[in-house]
């Protein structure tokens, strides 16, 4: 579905929050970018979408043409809730790290009174999957946008996370 310039603002301000498959597709492929891995996003995409035609071709065959929208539903969500499924375990790796990293910074933080110096000084420290998203801080810091609370606010929507929200505030 193609947004218009209102939806992307009214998203990037926080008022309106995705709802039902969008936001499960949206999870989904920050989850996979989280994991390195968004070259799959395409593959669990054509997957939905070939469930959802063997789906409608089973229902028209077995001549029930009722079930083909709530089975439809299933099917083209099926992939995306898998994925969600098997990402429990790696939440749970992603909070340690980032209680790891977030004791760190804060300490470092509390030293010098400059975020950026904070997390700049101990990248080295931190582990990938939220390595990248201090990275991705720091680099916007530097190069595109020298406003800090707004770059915090992007660090903050990059995790779904209560502790880390908070710590962002």
């Amino acid at each position: 579905k193609e947004e218009n310039v209102r939806r992307k603002i009214e998203l990037a301000k926080g008022k309106k929050k995705r709802k039902g498959f969008a936001l499960l597709v949206k999870e989904t492929q920050s989850l996979l970018i989280l994991l390195n891995k968004q070259a799959e996003f395409p593959i669990i995409c054509f997957t939905s979408f070939l469930l959802a035609v063997i789906v409608a071709i089973l229902c028209i065959a077995y001549n029930n043409m009722f079930l083909i929208v709530p089975l439809e539903m299933i099917a083209t969500a099926a992939p995306f809730v898998y994925i969600r499924h098997r990402s429990i375990s790696y939440k749970k790796i992603i909070n340690e790290e980032l209680e790891t990293a977030l004791s760190i910074i804060t300490n470092s933080y509390i030293r010098n009174d400059n975020i950026i110096v904070a997390v700049e000084e101990n990248i080295a420290y931190i582990h990938d999957p939220i390595r990248r998203v201090f990275k991705e801080f720091i680099f916007n810091c530097d190069y595109v946008d020298s406003d800090i609370k707004r770059n915090l606010r992007l660090l903050k929507q990059s995790l779904n996370n209560a502790v880390f929200s908070e710590w962002c505030n």
